[in-house]
């Protein structure tokens, strides 16, 4: 982290897409490797290009700010639950969908193999559309 006028810390980080990140603020002891002392209270979280305002005192991830807007955590879990269901959804469909075109497909493929159908007075019906073959 960088020091700035007004006391302010700053950091940027690149993470992984698709994940919620949880941290805490830490003082180090002058060898840069223990801990002197740790952020009271439970732990920030993040995600996406995000903006926190907080400071040691206070709970962490006071203010979140993701693209202008105020989140929480509590919308984030809601908002990922809701994706989940919704492609948990998306997913079930695509399996009726492909389920049904398999269904067509092996009954297209029956009819395909040339087999006379009821009625063409044995004439073979193709299903790709080609006019039927006159058989004696």
């Amino acid at each position: 982290m960088t020091w700035s006028e007004g006391d302010l810390w700053n950091v940027t980080l690149d993470l992984d897409a698709g994940m919620v990140y949880e941290y805490k603020y830490v003082v180090v002891n002058y060898d840069g490797h223990s801990a002197a002392a740790w952020q009271q209270g439970s732990n920030a979280w993040g995600d996406k290009r995000v903006e926190v305002f907080d400071n040691w005192a206070n709970g962490p991830g006071a203010v979140v700010v993701t693209n202008g807007v105020e989140a929480t955590r509590e919308r984030k879990l809601l908002a990922w639950a809701g994706d989940y269901v919704a492609q948990r959804f998306e997913l079930a469909r695509a399996k009726a969908e492909l389920s049904q075109v398999s269904a067509v497909g092996a009954a297209g493929a029956v009819s395909a193999a040339g087999a006379p159908r009821k009625g063409t007075g044995g004439n073979a019906v193709s299903a790709a559309g080609i006019k039927p073959s006159w058989r004696p």
